[in-house]
């Protein structure tokens, strides 16, 4: 078994599709490289971690993580051909 999400194929997939829904369930983290996510960012070759609460009138909530745009992602290291995804 692959130690990172980066490095499973289909395969692996299929194999332990369990084991991926439990590491992608709540994803905390994206890899910079190919944009995978999952909670624990040492399934992840190159993690960054996602925004998780925003401050909003003075209280706390949870948020989605904002879009980020093309020059933002190369700032970040991450591949241009997602940056497709967001649009």
């Amino acid at each position: 078994m692959p130690r990172t999400l980066c490095e499973w194929d289909k395969r692996d997939i299929e194999r332990d599709l369990g084991k991926l829904a439990r590491v992608i369930g709540e994803p905390r983290f994206v890899c910079r490289k190919c944009a995978r996510s999952a909670e624990d960012p040492r399934y992840l070759c190159k993690p960054i971690r996602l925004p998780r609460e925003a401050s909003v009138g003075g209280s706390t909530c949870e948020t989605e993580a904002p879009l980020m745009s093309p020059k933002s992602l190369a700032l970040a290291g991450v591949d241009q051909r997602f940056s497709a995804l967001s649009s």
